[in-house]
């Protein structure tokens, strides 16, 4: 799974942004430092907890001059449509729930976009923030997702409240 969180690895450090992630409760860490991205699994029995965060590069002249909420309105649609042709469509899942908006989270607005993927052995509720560093002409941006998956007739703890904490704690360079 990982490298286990500690309170000597704790805050993560990618050339384009950082986040602090609670010590010893049981996240392990997956880093790939080439593509920006930390993905951090919590697991326990059939449940499996993510937090994920990497760097987006933009490379579409119309989508760079573009607005932040212009952006990420186009990289959430394009998520629901990629769900529906790939999954849905294909009969591998259904897709409930679908919510977008804007949240402010430690005093940063992020763009937002929650569902659920349900199959026969898996229920999978998700969450997808986006960041932006400018109003407008981006050439990157953030993705934080965070994802608890587990069978249907199973209930498990939430851990998106700690997901939100550590979005608070988000730099970016």
């Amino acid at each position: 799974m990982g490298t286990e969180i500690t309170k000597a690895n704790h805050h993560i450090r990618m050339s384009g942004y950082s986040v602090v992630i609670p010590p010893d409760q049981g996240w392990h860490l997956q880093r790939d430092d080439a593509g920006e991205s930390a993905r951090l699994i919590k697991k326990i029995d059939l449940i499996i907890w993510q937090m994920w965060f990497l760097r987006n590069t933009i490379n579409n002249d119309l989508l760079i001059a573009a607005t932040a909420k212009e952006v990420a309105d186009h990289f959430r649609q394009l998520d629901v449509q990629v769900m529906i042709e790939e999954g849905v469509k294909k009969g591998k899942y259904q897709l409930r729930d679908i919510k977008m908006g804007e949240e402010t989270v430690g005093g940063r607005i992020f763009y937002t976009m929650e569902h659920v993927i349900i199959t026969a052995a898996l229920f999978q509720r998700m969450n997808m923030y986006l960041y932006f560093p400018r109003p407008r002409n981006n050439r990157y941006f953030f993705i934080a997702h965070y994802s608890e998956a587990m069978p249907p007739s199973v209930t498990a703890k939430s851990y998106k409240d700690e997901f939100l904490r550590v979005l608070a704690t988000f730099e970016f360079k």
